[in-house]
Protein backbone atom coordinates (compact mmCIF):
# COMPACT_ATOMS: atom_id res chain seq x y z
CA UNK A 1 0.00 0.00 0.00
CA UNK A 2 1.30 3.97 -0.53
CA UNK A 3 0.61 6.20 2.10
CA UNK A 4 0.95 9.82 1.78
CA UNK A 5 0.04 11.58 5.50
CA UNK A 6 -0.38 14.85 5.93
CA UNK A 7 2.19 15.81 9.05
CA UNK A 8 1.60 19.26 11.24
CA UNK A 9 5.45 20.83 10.78
CA UNK A 10 6.67 24.15 11.43
CA UNK A 11 7.92 25.88 8.48
CA UNK A 12 10.92 28.25 8.72
CA UNK A 13 9.24 31.28 9.50
CA UNK A 14 7.76 29.68 12.56
CA UNK A 15 4.03 29.03 10.92
CA UNK A 16 2.56 26.04 10.55
CA UNK A 17 2.37 24.11 7.70
CA UNK A 18 1.96 20.74 6.21
CA UNK A 19 4.45 18.46 4.71
CA UNK A 20 3.84 15.05 3.04
CA UNK A 21 6.46 12.46 2.55
CA UNK A 22 5.98 9.34 0.51
CA UNK A 23 6.85 5.95 1.04
CA UNK A 24 10.21 4.17 -0.40
CA UNK A 25 9.95 3.79 -4.36
CA UNK A 26 6.46 6.14 -5.07
CA UNK A 27 6.72 8.38 -7.09
CA UNK A 28 4.91 12.02 -6.18
CA UNK A 29 4.34 15.10 -8.42
CA UNK A 30 1.63 17.60 -9.12
CA UNK A 31 -0.85 16.80 -12.24
CA UNK A 32 -2.95 18.99 -14.39
CA UNK A 33 -6.47 19.49 -15.18
CA UNK A 34 -6.07 17.14 -18.14
CA UNK A 35 -4.37 14.63 -15.60
CA UNK A 36 -0.88 15.09 -16.64
CA UNK A 37 2.13 15.45 -14.37
CA UNK A 38 3.21 19.23 -14.15
CA UNK A 39 7.09 20.11 -14.33
CA UNK A 40 8.71 20.95 -11.05
CA UNK A 41 8.39 24.47 -11.14
CA UNK A 42 8.27 26.44 -7.72
CA UNK A 43 7.96 29.96 -9.38
CA UNK A 44 5.18 29.25 -11.70
CA UNK A 45 2.67 28.73 -8.59
CA UNK A 46 0.70 26.57 -10.18
CA UNK A 47 -1.98 24.54 -7.86
CA UNK A 48 -2.65 20.72 -9.07
CA UNK A 49 -4.06 17.44 -8.04
CA UNK A 50 -1.88 15.60 -6.19
CA UNK A 51 -0.67 12.03 -7.98
CA UNK A 52 1.24 9.35 -6.53
CA UNK A 53 2.76 6.06 -8.48
CA UNK A 54 5.14 3.13 -7.87
CA UNK A 55 4.58 -0.42 -7.27
CA UNK A 56 2.72 0.30 -3.69
CA UNK A 57 -0.39 1.34 -6.13
CA UNK A 58 -3.11 -1.05 -7.17
CA UNK A 59 -5.28 -0.68 -10.07
CA UNK A 60 -8.18 0.06 -7.42
CA UNK A 61 -10.04 -0.48 -4.50
CA UNK A 62 -11.62 -3.94 -3.86
CA UNK A 63 -15.03 -2.85 -3.66
CA UNK A 64 -18.31 -4.60 -3.34
CA UNK A 65 -20.18 -4.36 -6.72
CA UNK A 66 -24.10 -4.48 -7.52
CA UNK A 67 -24.21 -8.03 -8.14
CA UNK A 68 -22.73 -8.85 -4.96
CA UNK A 69 -19.22 -9.63 -6.54
CA UNK A 70 -16.18 -8.17 -5.35
CA UNK A 71 -13.72 -6.50 -8.19
CA UNK A 72 -10.22 -4.88 -7.54
CA UNK A 73 -11.06 -1.55 -9.65
CA UNK A 74 -14.01 -2.37 -11.53
CA UNK A 75 -16.50 -0.19 -8.96
CA UNK A 76 -17.01 3.69 -9.25
CA UNK A 77 -15.03 4.51 -6.59
CA UNK A 78 -11.96 3.28 -8.01
CA UNK A 79 -12.57 4.51 -11.94
CA UNK A 80 -13.07 8.04 -10.04
CA UNK A 81 -9.11 7.49 -7.57
CA UNK A 82 -7.28 5.31 -9.67
CA UNK A 83 -5.80 6.00 -13.10
CA UNK A 84 -3.72 4.63 -15.49
CA UNK A 85 -0.96 7.76 -16.14
CA UNK A 86 2.56 7.42 -18.64
CA UNK A 87 1.65 3.19 -18.15
CA UNK A 88 1.60 3.12 -14.78
CA UNK A 89 -1.24 3.19 -11.59
CA UNK A 90 -1.48 6.20 -10.28
CA UNK A 91 -3.87 7.07 -7.23
CA UNK A 92 -5.08 10.43 -7.44
CA UNK A 93 -6.76 11.20 -3.93
CA UNK A 94 -7.74 14.67 -4.73
CA UNK A 95 -5.52 16.68 -2.72
CA UNK A 96 -4.54 20.13 -4.06
CA UNK A 97 -0.58 20.65 -4.28
CA UNK A 98 1.38 23.12 -5.87
CA UNK A 99 5.61 22.96 -5.52
CA UNK A 100 7.54 25.03 -3.15
CA UNK A 101 10.76 26.63 -3.94
CA UNK A 102 13.20 23.49 -2.66
CA UNK A 103 10.90 21.37 -4.82
CA UNK A 104 9.22 19.72 -2.18
CA UNK A 105 4.80 19.98 -1.96
CA UNK A 106 2.42 22.18 -0.61
CA UNK A 107 -0.79 20.55 0.43
CA UNK A 108 -3.73 23.86 -0.22
CA UNK A 109 -6.85 21.16 0.30
CA UNK A 110 -9.03 19.10 -0.75
CA UNK A 111 -10.79 19.34 -4.42
CA UNK A 112 -13.05 17.83 -6.15
CA UNK A 113 -16.09 18.25 -3.80
CA UNK A 114 -14.10 15.61 -1.19
CA UNK A 115 -13.57 15.78 2.39
CA UNK A 116 -11.05 13.75 3.92
CA UNK A 117 -12.21 11.74 6.65
CA UNK A 118 -9.30 10.16 9.47
CA UNK A 119 -7.45 8.77 5.99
Amino acid sequence: LASCNLEAVRGEDGRAAHAMRAVEGAKVFVLDGEMRPLESRPDDDITGMLGISGPQVSPGYAELLEDGTVAIGAGPLSKDVFKSIDGHWTVVPKDLVKYRPDHSLLSIGRGGGTVKVKG
